[in-house]
């Protein structure tokens, strides 16, 4: 963004993108970037005449016809209301855990664990990025899952399943179990967030999920730095990883059931129903 403002702030049209559909980039004399992209038909988009030029707008799925209004901005004091709210502080509880076990634990200790239960960092490496691959496809499901199903649920099944695979972690010992823990350690990884999206969008309003969810990924990252600690004085009083493993698999299974106390929007209190 810093090279785009320096190489274009002073040109007041904006430059074509090649291929894949009508796509342009439009950065104007306050260094702004707008790009707007339709591409295979998924996509609508407008053109209008700017001087000169044509500026391609796109316009969201499932949008009305008409003007495009910009969503309402946060309620005024909404973190106020959501920390009295026991359900933000479970939402908050699982994804704590959610980031202890991915980027604290797993993410930082997977390889040195696996190299003491000896693969050669080369393995534990290759099998890090089919996780990482299969993270991908996990979460682009999960996304789509999300939009079907109550997101409660999904976080009750990704939890458990994520705390069944670290239970299973101290066990691998071959090419073809460590295999297997990456592809379904891998599915899971960042599961968990379009559900937690979801649930803070219908709790809280969708207006407000960038403020609230901002602060539920607060705790997600304090929960990978803790974890990524406390493994480590765990490895170093024990011996080994299996005891920080076997812990966060079942404070996994733990979190998902905990997932399942979060109420939907229509059975909060009126009270709290702007919370």
């Amino acid at each position: 963004m810093a090279w785009l403002e320096h190489r274009y702030a002073q040109r007041g049209r904006g430059a074509r993108v090649a291929g894949g559909g009508p796509r342009q980039l439009d950065v104007g004399l306050h260094g702004r970037v707008q790009v707007a992209v339709a591409v295979g038909g998924h996509g609508r988009h407008e053109q209008r005449d700017v001087g000169g030029g044509v500026e391609v707008h796109a316009r969201p799925l499932g949008a009305p016809d008409g003007p495009i209004r910009p969503p309402p901005p946060p309620d005024p004091g909404i973190m106020r209301r959501a920390v009295r709210a026991p359900d933000f502080w479970f939402l908050a509880g699982t994804f704590f855990v959610c980031g202890a076990t991915s980027n604290g634990l797993v993410g930082q200790h997977f390889i040195p664990h696996a190299v003491e239960h000896g693969f050669t960092q080369a393995a534990a490496a290759s099998a890090l990025a089919v996780m990482g691959v299969f993270n991908f496809i996990g979460t682009i499901a999960s996304g789509w899952l999300t939009d079907r199903y109550d997101p409660r649920k999904l976080l009750l099944i990704y939890y458990t399943f994520r705390g069944v695979s670290l239970l299973f972690l101290p066990f691998v010992h071959d090419a073809m179990t460590i295999g297997a823990f990456a592809v379904l350690f891998g599915l899971d990884y960042i599961a968990t967030v379009p559900p937690t999206v979801a649930i803070a969008a219908d709790r809280f309003g969708a207006h407000n999920v960038g403020v609230v969810y901002g602060w539920v990924f607060a705790a997600h990252m304090l929960g990978a730095a803790i974890a990524a600690w406390v493994a480590g004085v765990v490895r170093e009083s024990v011996g080994d990883y299996a005891a920080a493993f076997v812990a966060a698999g079942w404070i996994a299974i733990v979190a998902g059931f905990a997932a399942l106390m979060i109420r939907r929007r229509d059975q909060a209190p009126a009270a709290m129903q702007t919370a």
